[in-house]
Formats: structure tokens, C-alpha cells, sequence
């Protein structure tokens, strides 16, 4: 089975699916945040890290890359041929949470939604029952009929109704593909929740940005991470601006008071350069960085 765990630092977990012979992973991109990497754990037990290649919050979807050596062969899904129909029973999949046990249950096809811009989505209830972001709906073949859309997508879209799931179905998923595997960045900012600590104010960090030595171009997505002893990471991104150049404003949670390391990360790969995030900040810090 080609399904895999994905664990962020805060020990949610959700489900992801193999969709290449590469081990490219399809997952929902919301249940990311905004780390561009994310702990798997792969259908055979296999564990290691994965980074993100391709995101697009707007489809509610990314694609990830296993960062698992030696290089290897990986057992994928195939994507389902037919659109579902009402009343099609289809096997949903997904990961136990830090468990090597699969959660499997047959499930009723209760609808079918088509927003007219080549995604269909498939409805179905199940009251009573936790169904995790990015479970994998497979047809009577074993191939991927669809996957369950995250909840902040779905409230975002007004799509989902007391034990109503949503997911995004096979001809949906092969029409985003393309775009996820272009390298496609579009992250939304995550929605504020009163019970959240106000930000502090940012350290502005700013200077010249290359990639194997170009000026990175203009839309490039650059990450921060800042690293507290005792505390979880905590990372933002941007998209640059301007070509070779970046202008980066760090704002933590004004509850941590503790100085702090600011990593830089692009394409999976982590700057030599870092910064220093200190409470209260009140400065600008020129900084170069080069991938």
C-alpha cells in the first residue's frame, strides 16, 4: 500500500499518498502550515523527512519529495479512470496516528460535486467517525479515486456539512499534478484565532539572495525558522519581491522572550548565513544568503 504518515513538530498527523515511481507524496497543504519539510513515515515503516516541491492552497493540495537515502524505487498509487457514482462503495485508507496499523473502512459515495473548472469532488458521510486530511478513497481496482480535503479548505470554500467528508476526486488531482510539479508556491497565511498570543514586532532581516551563485529570481519562496532551546521551531516564508534581493520581517509570538537562531531555507536547501531573533527585536540585521 503506497500511503504514508506525515508528522509535523507538533505531533499532529495526517495522511499522505505515493503518486510516482520517485515516491513524489500528494497530500493537503494546509495541514503543512508553513514548513517547507515534515516528517513520514511510509506504509512499510520506513521513516525520514520530506520537503515540499509544490503547493497550492488555493486547490488545497502540495506534493512533497522523500528526502530518504539510498535512492529507491517506491510502490505507487494510480489514479482512477471513472468519476465515482452515487452509491459506488469505495475502501478509505489512512495512517493511525504513530501507528503502522492501517484505519481501512468501506464507504458510500453520498454525492458528487463538480465546480466546473475541472475539479470534481466526491461527498460522502460518516458520522461519528475521524477521518484524517489527505485519507485516500480507492475504487474496486486499488486505484485512487480521491482524497479527503483538509477542514481549513473546506470551511474556506463552504464546503462541508455536519458528518459530511469532502474529497477531492482523480481527474481533480491529475489536473493539479501539473502545477505541483512545476514547482508551484502559493501558501495562504493561516487564519488568526483569538486564542492566539499577539505577534511581536519582527526583526527585519534584508540584504542580497543567489541560488548556485544567480540572483534568485522574483517569486522565489524563501523560509525562516527560528530555533528556541526547549521551544517548538517556529517558520514563516515570503515570496521574493525582486530579483537577488529579500526583505524578511520574523515575527514570533510575543511570549517568547528567549533569544533565538533564524535559519533561511529555498528549495530544500538551508543557508550557511543565520541571524539572531532577540526579544524585543527593534532593529534591522543586513544579512547575505546564498543556497
Amino acid at each position: 500500500m503506497a500511503l504514508v504518515t506525515l508528522i509535523v513538530p507538533s505531533e499532529t498527523a495526517w495522511t499522505g499518498a505515493v503518486v510516482s515511481e520517485n515516491g513524489e507524496i500528494l497530500t493537503t497543504s494546509e495541514s503543512l502550515g508553513e514548513a517547507p519539510f515534515v516528517e513520514i513515515r511510509l506504509w512499510d515503516g520506513t521513516r525520514g523527512q520530506a520537503c515540499v516541491t509544490g503547493r497550492d492552497d488555493d486547490i488545497g493540495l502540495a506534493l512533497l519529495e522523500p528526502l530518504i537515502e539510498p535512492p529507491r524505487a517506491y510502490d505507487y498509487l494510480a489514479l482512477s479512470g471513472e468519476p465515482p457514482s452515487v452509491g459506488q462503495e469505495l475502501e478509505l485508507f489512512q495512517h493511525a496516528r504513530l501507528s503502522p496499523v492501517l484505519y481501512q473502512r468501506a464507504t458510500k459515495v453520498a454525492g458528487y460535486r463538480s465546480m466546473g473548472d475541472g475539479y470534481g469532488y466526491i461527498l460522502w458521510n460518516a458520522a461519528g467517525d475521524t477521518i484524517a486530511d489527505g485519507a485516500v478513497l480507492l475504487d474496486e481496482s486499488g486505484r485512487m479515486a480521491g482524497m479527503r480535503m483538509s477542514w481549513l479548505w473546506l470551511l474556506r470554500n463552504r464546503m462541508t456539512n455536519p458528518g459530511e467528508f469532502v474529497a477531492i476526486d482523480a481527474w481533480g488531482i491529475a489536473s493539479a499534478l501539473p502545477a505541483l510539479r512545476s514547482g508551484r508556491m502559493h501558501i495562504l497565511p493561516a487564519p488568526s484565532s483569538p486564542d492566539h498570543v499577539p505577534p511581536s514586532l519582527p526583526v527585519l532581516f534584508h540584504g542580497e539572495v543567489t541560488i548556485d551563485g544567480a540572483p534568485a529570481p522574483a517569486g522565489t519562496v524563501v523560509y525562516a525558522k527560528v530555533t528556541w532551546e526547549g521551544e517548538e521551531d517556529y517558520w514563516q516564508s515570503i515570496l521574493l519581491g525582486m530579483t537577488g534581493e529579500y526583505v524578511f520581517p520574523v515575527s514570533t509570538y510575543a511570549g517568547v522572550r528567549s533569544e533565538g537562531v533564524v535559519e533561511f531555507w529555498v528549495d530544500c536547501k538551508r543557508s550557511l548565513t543565520t541571524g539572531a531573533y532577540e526579544y524585543p527585536p527593534f532593529k534591522a540585521i543586513e544579512r547575505d544568503l546564498a543556497f
